[in-house]
């Protein structure tokens, strides 16, 4: 945060709020503010009576605040009981910043977001809310597969990421031992009934229409029953 003072006869700066209080001889000041921040200013000798911002959107003002939203560039205008009237220009030096992000995680895992440099009460939503839910504090929690956005709107802008929730696979590994000509059947339980069932060598080991195994020449393949994300994968001798 940096502050540049035209004219002023005193100051007083604050870490994240800073307060000005100059003599109502003073003209004008050029201050930097990064999104989030707030500067109130009072004056020695006059009160105010009006205050407005040329970009609202950048840096709001009410009363003898003024808080910083988006990177840009804003003149405050206050007006004094003394009749005089003050410009301040103010630039915004960084726009709020969603911290927190993931793109990609495994089903039911939580984490939470948040907007460094918000001013405003930020508000969250998920395109895909069966896909990843959040909540009004920014915890998102995957629920099943697929992709969404997650959005804060905050400071007057929109701010948003993609989320893909993806189901860890399982693997199983076996070996099997055919004899040619015969034909086999092959349940495995982690993967369960009516799998998808491919071999890698359908001239060695072919899959018929019944989901059977029928060993047709001397040779190695490998067969893979699959279901959702659980696989388990075979690798049968044909004697």
């Amino acid at each position: 945060m940096k502050r540049i003072l035209c004219v002023a006869l005193a100051a007083v700066m604050l870490i994240g709020m800073f307060t000005l209080n100059v003599s109502a001889a003073a003209v004008a000041e050029s201050v930097e503010l990064e999104a989030g921040e707030a500067m109130t200013f009072s004056f020695v000798g006059a009160d105010i009576v009006s205050s407005v911002s040329s970009a609202p959107k950048v840096a709001k003002v009410k009363g003898n605040t003024v808080t910083a939203l988006t990177k840009g560039e804003a003149s405050v205008t206050a007006n004094l009981s003394n009749g005089k009237t003050l410009v301040y220009n103010i630039t915004v030096t960084t726009n709020p910043k969603l911290i927190g992000v993931k793109k990609k995680v495994q089903k039911y895992y939580t984490f939470t977001v948040a907007v460094k440099g918000a001013a405003t009460k930020v508000k969250y939503s998920s395109s895909k809310p069966k896909v990843a839910s959040v909540s009004e504090d920014g915890e998102i929690t995957s629920l099943k597969e697929g992709k969404t956005k997650i959005t804060a709107k905050v400071n007057g802008i929109t701010l948003s990421f993609n989320l893909e929730v993806y189901v860890k696979e399982i693997v199983s590994n076996y070996k099997a031992t055919f004899k040619k000509g015969s034909t086999y059947s092959l349940y495995y339980s982690e993967v369960g009934k009516n799998p998808k069932i491919v071999s890698s060598k359908p001239k060695i080991v072919k899959v018929t229409k019944s989901g059977k195994l029928k060993a047709l020449k001397r040779g190695k393949a490998t067969v893979t029953f699959s279901k959702k994300n659980v696989k388990a994968i075979v690798k049968v001798t044909v004697v």
